[in-house]
């Protein structure tokens, strides 16, 4: 689940499920994105998203790659490992590469999303909820990625979203819906605004938490 702390309101309801074509100008597409009950403007943003979001994975990817086999890093790279993930131990980043990989690996086989125009209550708690999907690896994991468009103040809608909570929103409903990781805190939270602290997080906690690898990549 992806969940801001902001609420704003946005636009229209959907329509019916289509594919988007992945893969860069002049090259074949490998794969499809699906969209289910949304519009084309719904699909448009998505679709932007999904290519910001796919190109900081595997700027990530290279960058953790290039550590990892070198057992060194630039000092920005060390300052987001320990920022997201509380640690920058060779065999650590070997782990969070992989993670990040597994959900590039998805991002290339294309990503199935479905936008909704109602999330849920109103929230009782700091945060509005943008989007979510099922963690659960079970059978190879199921069910689509669901974005929220919902227009009621206080709400969530993925337009209003900047670019780079696009991006954010997108990487972390992967990760729980191609990977199986969790929600263990979100960016946001700290004890002014939640019961939970997201820069008092384990190392272990963070490399098995969503937002973590999510703000790691489109903040690289």
């Amino acid at each position: 689940m992806y969940i801001r702390t902001s609420g704003i309101k946005d636009e229209a309801l959907p329509l019916q499920e289509t594919e988007w074509p992945i893969g860069n100008l002049g090259q074949p597409a490998r794969a499809v994105n699906k969209f289910d009950l949304c519009s084309v403007s719904q699909q448009n943003a998505i679709q932007a998203a999904f290519v910001n979001a796919q190109t900081s994975l595997n700027n990530a990817a290279a960058i953790l790659g290039t550590a990892y086999g070198k057992g060194s890093m630039a000092p920005r790279t060390r300052q987001l490992l320990n920022r997201h993930f509380h640690t920058a131990d060779r065999r650590d980043v070997g782990d969070i590469l992989r993670n990040v990989f597994r959900i590039g690996q998805a991002f290339q086989k294309g990503l199935d999303f479905r936008c909704l125009g109602y999330c849920g209550p109103l929230p009782k708690v700091s945060g509005a909820m943008c989007g979510y999907a099922n963690a659960t690896q079970w059978f190879g994991g199921f069910g689509k990625i669901r974005v929220c468009f919902d227009n009621r103040p206080t709400t969530c809608s993925f337009t209003k979203l900047n670019p780079q909570e696009q991006a954010a929103l997108i990487i972390h409903e992967a990760a729980h819906r191609h990977v199986g990781i969790d929600d263990k805190a979100y960016v946001w939270e700290n004890p002014t605004n939640s019961s939970r602290d997201y820069s008092k997080l384990t190392s272990k906690q963070a490399m098995d938490n969503a937002d973590s690898y999510a703000w790691f990549c489109v903040e690289l």
